[in-house]
């Protein structure tokens, strides 16, 4: 349970700092 929780939360952060960069990839491309 423990090691879902901390993937879910992995996933997020990675998915909020990913977001963001292709937005800004695609913003300046």
């Amino acid at each position: 349970m423990w090691s879902g929780s901390g993937s879910h939360g992995a996933v997020g952060l990675i998915r909020r700092r990913c977001l963001p960069w292709l937005s800004v990839m695609l913003l300046g491309s």
